[in-house]
């Protein structure tokens, strides 16, 4: 799997999946740095408002803002709100195209669930990666999210098509 430059995994992340098996994830750790901007918006129940290119954003934004950036189609899976999303200053709502929103809809169906989605779904060429957002030492992985990452697994798709991004805020 090429990730892109800024997102090359350093280590990996050892989950225990609903079935008992173990399966490690690639994992990234990186810093974004604080908006320190005009704050009177949406944050989205708090979420911790980033910045990029002079702009706020969460991380899951920048994340894919990042693929992006490297030639990758993607969206920010927008779970609470059940929304592919690619902005939210200001807030859009956007579709993914019919190959890539098949293999969504495949996969909630083996997993029983709505939820569970992980927060950024991009794809190039024939690869596919789903990114998690976690911000260093104040946000885990949630049984949802493991239930999602196993039914992935028994659709086909790969150990490294799966990237925990693991932030901190400076």
């Amino acid at each position: 799997m090429k990730y892109p430059l800024q997102l090359t995994p350093i280590s990996h992340v050892r989950l225990k999946l609903p079935s008992n098996k173990i399966v490690e994830i690639p994992r990234v750790q990186t810093t974004f740095k604080v908006w320190s901007g005009n704050n009177d918006f949406d944050a989205y129940g708090n979420k911790t408002v980033l910045s990029i290119k002079g702009k706020p954003a969460f991380a899951e934004l920048i994340i894919l803002k990042i693929f992006q950036s490297e030639g990758w189609g993607g969206v920010w899976v927008d779970t609470f709100q059940n929304k592919y999303r690619t902005e939210y200053f200001p807030k859009n709502e956007v579709g993914v195209p019919a190959e890539q929103d098949k293999l969504i809809e495949t996969i909630r169906a083996k997993a029983k669930k709505n939820k569970g989605c992980w927060d950024i779904f991009c794809w190039k060429d024939s690869e596919i990666i789903f990114a998690e957002s976690k911000r260093r030492g104040r946000d885990r992985i949630r049984n949802t999210q493991l239930q999602w990452l196993e039914s992935s697994l028994e659709y086909g798709l790969s150990l490294d098509s799966f990237l925990i991004v693991e932030w901190s805020a400076v």
